[in-house]
């Protein structure tokens, strides 16, 4: 053989020799970065995000980053998000009527199945709100910073936020980058409130915090925040007997997640009484 051939063949014996040494079990790839031994654990200190939930301040790793390190470590690896039989990615997992139509329960789920190296795992993720309280498609009564009572209710943004943690959260159990975050503490479900409370964000010198009926939703109080005043309820109550005004009403009650005239705020009362109060009467 000639000499060229020879080297060209040593060559090619010197790169197959190296690619050989990089083929690791699954379970070493795992514990590699597990423990922070691969290229991409150490990389994690810098990649990892924090963020104040109002509750607690969570630590997490950007969907983005955990499918950037699973196709390098991976290239083949596989991420499915798993549409539900009515073809969306939202799981119902509520309660239903006895027709089969969902009850619009807060318990919406998201799901995502990842191969990498050859094993498969699936996550089931609730869908959230900022502040990792669940969501539904009726909605529930928010206080914004601003004072404004708002609904956040089940959209785009808020199922996509689900499949993207649902994302970072299955790579990290299935390759263990970033998992030791989960096992000292999963904080975005921690909950160290009463049953039916939700905190929102604090203004200086009153605390905000909506109570709603855990079954309804429907606001029952909120705390620090000047309720309807007696005043402002005879007036709602003579604006009811109108039947005009009752349907405008009613629609209030819905906006406002009130299950009550009593259930509305000195601040929502007098909007709504703006509201219906003819100009010449307001005068």
């Amino acid at each position: 053989m000639p000499e060229q051939e020879k080297t060209k063949e040593v060559k090619e014996v010197k790169v197959d020799k190296k690619s050989t040494q990089k083929e690791k079990s699954y379970l070493e790839v795992f514990n590699d970065n597990y423990y922070g031994r691969s290229e991409q654990a150490k990389e994690l200190e810098n990649a990892l995000k924090k963020r104040d939930t109002g509750k607690t301040k969570v630590s997490y790793i950007p969907w983005a980053t955990m499918i950037r390190m699973a196709t390098q470590q991976d290239p083949e690896f596989i991420l499915i998000k798993e549409l539900s039989p009515d073809g969306s990615f939202i799981h119902y997992h509520g309660r239903k009527t006895e027709t089969g139509y969902p009850m619009d329960d807060p318990v919406y789920f998201v799901k995502v199945t990842a191969t990498f190296m050859g094993k498969t795992m699936s996550e089931e993720y609730p869908v959230q709100d900022f502040s990792f309280e669940p969501v539904s498609f009726k909605g529930r009564a928010h206080i914004a910073s601003s004072g404004k009572t708002v609904q956040i209710a089940m959209d785009a943004n808020i199922v996509n936020k689900a499949l993207q943690r649902a994302t970072a959260k299955v790579l990290s159990e299935l390759t263990g980058l970033g998992l030791s975050l989960y096992e000292s503490g999963d904080l975005q479900f921690e909950d160290d409130t009463e049953k039916g409370v939700t905190p929102t964000t604090k203004r200086a010198g009153t605390s905000t915090v909506v109570k709603t009926d855990p079954k309804t939703g429907e606001v029952q109080e909120q705390a620090g925040i000047p309720m309807i005043t007696k005043e402002q309820l005879i007036v709602i109550n003579d604006f009811a007997k109108d039947e005009k005004k009752k349907l405008r009403l009613d629609r209030a009650l819905q906006s406002y997640k009130a299950a009550s005239y009593e259930g509305f705020t000195q601040a929502q009362a007098k909007t709504i009484i703006t509201a219906l109060t003819p100009k010449e009467e307001g005068k």
